[in-house]
């Protein structure tokens, strides 16, 4: 099989979060832009299940609104990992890395 080689204008390495809304904002602005990951989503990570009020703003601007209000809000800072909300951010990172590729 012969080797082909491409020229991306942007690498983001980790296509959690941060990777993946990098990636969508530089794919939206014209950027030819490739995201790789080496963990399968959704992953467990204990952070994984909070958002910053930067962050839900973050998700709104990118057009995940409809999406994130399926997730389960909690106010304050008590918390416990549900199946609904994991399963919840897992859709909504998948949902960037989608965006990213448009």
């Amino acid at each position: 099989m012969p080797k082909t080689s491409k020229t991306y204008d942007l690498l983001a390495i980790g296509a959690g979060p941060a990777g993946a809304a990098a990636a969508y904002w530089a794919a939206k602005r014209g950027a030819d832009v490739v995201a790789v990951e080496k963990q399968t989503f959704p992953r467990e990570k204990t952070c994984g299940d909070g958002l910053t009020p930067r962050a839900i703003k973050e998700l709104t601007d990118m057009g995940l609104a409809d999406s994130l209000s399926q997730c389960h809000r909690h106010v304050g800072l008590r918390s416990e990992r549900t199946t609904k909300s994991w399963n919840c951010l897992g859709r909504l990172i998948l949902s960037i890395r989608i965006l990213a590729m448009w």
